[in-house]
């Protein structure tokens, strides 16, 4: 009986370790081809929470960077594009 219960202890917290990292490396996938909208759900607030914030934080800033270069009205007066190249 007791190993039995040792086995399923152990494959829940298998389990609870294992399905955020999951999710987190398919956001990761999604960030890389081009999806600036994935976000990872947390769960809590232990490290893997900490961790699935700071890539939806970061996410976010990437998506507001983009939206801002990608808006020329934006830009510093006379720049072509931001630390790029100018026309002086």
């Amino acid at each position: 009986m007791g190993i039995l219960a040792a086995v399923l202890a152990s494959l829940w917290f298998a389990a609870r370790v294992t399905r955020p990292v999951v999710s987190l490396a398919e956001a990761a996938r999604r960030v890389a081809a081009g999806d600036l909208g994935a976000k990872v759900d947390v769960e809590s607030s232990d490290e893997l929470g900490e961790l699935a914030a700071s890539f939806n934080r970061m996410t976010e800033d990437l998506r507001s960077k983009k939206t801002a270069l990608c808006n020329p009205s934006a830009w510093p007066r006379g720049a072509n594009w931001p630390g790029v190249w100018r026309t002086n």
